[in-house]
């Protein structure tokens, strides 16, 4: 079942390739900005944070999700890998 996060606690996790579908989407159109439509066709398609996080420009594109809008989101998907490993970097060197 989906968890209700808020969207500032699902863009605070450190492990968003934990987030299921309902909340990638949640946060494509709250964090990244791009249109429901688009959003929903990663719903549609049942891609969740483990599945987005390797995907590729072309990757949306086979979700039917036009060029802009699929560079916007996978731009975003490289931002929480970087946030990410620092996080872990970070969290690695404390005792």
């Amino acid at each position: 079942m989906y968890n209700a996060l808020s969207i500032t606690e699902i863009a605070s996790q450190s492990d968003f390739k934990r987030w299921s579908a309902k909340q990638v989407k949640e946060w494509a159109t709250k964090e990244v900005r791009v249109r429901e439509e688009y959003a929903q066709m990663l719903l549609d398609n049942d891609v969740d944070g483990e599945s987005i996080a390797v995907f590729t420009e072309a990757d949306f594109g086979k979700c039917g999700i036009v060029v802009a809008p699929a560079k916007k989101l996978y731009l975003a998907v490289q931002q929480l890998l970087i946030q990410q490993s620092l996080s872990h970097q970070h969290s690695s060197r404390v005792p």
